[in-house]
């Protein structure tokens, strides 16, 4: 949309700047086919060019507020520039979750998550932080606590960004099969997000996948069903054994799917929104 509107797009990469995940394209589907995509492997490099930007410029921005991210977000405030942040899919704080005692243990407590914290915490002007023009929301809950915006900062009321997926898809003509069920994998051992965050992933894909097989297996001879994995979009099934015993593996086709299908699994994928609208 923005490019036939006369705007000129361009994609900032900085994942190799942020964590040890994004310095390579392991467990990424990055399209690199884009003209205008750009992959910042030094940071001076990027901040360099934050600053050589135009002042008509204007930054859509998804980094999360982190301390890893506090030079970027100095830079465009020195260079200027006005930005928006992206909360339309935000899930709930830890804060509203009950926290498992282990994960309240010193020991556990890794100095990113300190320096995370106490960053947050700090007013913009002591970091040389402007804050956000516009933040975009997904309802009163994804506005969080401790985000560069103050007072000035215009919020827009969206919806997530699956339901654009929805719309498009909700008035093609697919056959419907009461008896197809959908798996909304999160390709949890594996999910690059654990190594941003410096957490471990919550289970080893040697005790998590064949539970799944067996309820499936479960599900399936019970109600006379068969079950399809809607894969995480991220996910390199094709690189791992047969962890879904057989199964139809198919990614990046998550609406389709579901479009056709009686009903939906899941865990806590986000992609649950496409089977509460369907």
């Amino acid at each position: 949309m923005l490019l036939t509107n006369g705007f000129e797009v361009e994609v900032w990469d900085l994942a190799p700047l942020l964590s040890p995940v994004g310095r390579s394209n392991v467990e990424f589907n990055v399209p690199l086919s884009y003209s205008g995509y750009r992959r910042f492997a030094v940071e001076r490099d990027a901040l360099r060019s934050i600053l050589s930007l135009p002042a008509s410029s204007f930054i859509v921005c998804y980094l999360p507020y982190h301390f890893s991210c506090w030079r970027i977000f100095r830079a465009i405030s020195a260079a200027k520039l006005r930005y928006m942040l992206i909360n339309t899919n935000a899930l709930p704080p830890v804060a509203s979750v009950v926290v498992h005692r282990r994960l309240l243990r010193p020991r556990t407590i890794s100095r990113r998550i300190i320096a995370n914290a106490l960053f947050r915490r700090m007013p913009l002007k002591s970091l040389g932080i402007t804050p956000a023009a516009i933040l975009v929301a997904g309802g009163e809950d994804s506005i969080q606590p401790n985000q560069p915006t103050d007072e000035s900062t215009q919020i827009v009321w969206a919806h997530t960004l699956d339901y654009d997926l929805y719309l498009n898809e909700k008035n093609e003509s697919r056959d419907s099969d009461a008896n197809l069920g959908v798996f909304l994998d999160e390709y949890l051992p594996f999910h690059p997000d654990f190594a941003h965050s410096g957490i471990a992933t919550p289970s080893a894909p040697e005790n998590y996948y064949p539970r799944l097989r067996e309820f499936f297996n479960l599900i399936e001879r019970e109600h006379k069903v068969r079950i399809v994995i809607a894969a995480h979009p991220r996910s390199r099934y094709e690189q791992h054994p047969d962890y879904f015993g057989g199964r139809l593996i198919v990614r990046e086709k998550t609406a389709e799917l579901l479009h056709q299908a009686g009903f939906a699994i899941a865990h806590a994928s986000t992609a649950i929104n496409l089977a509460a609208q369907r």
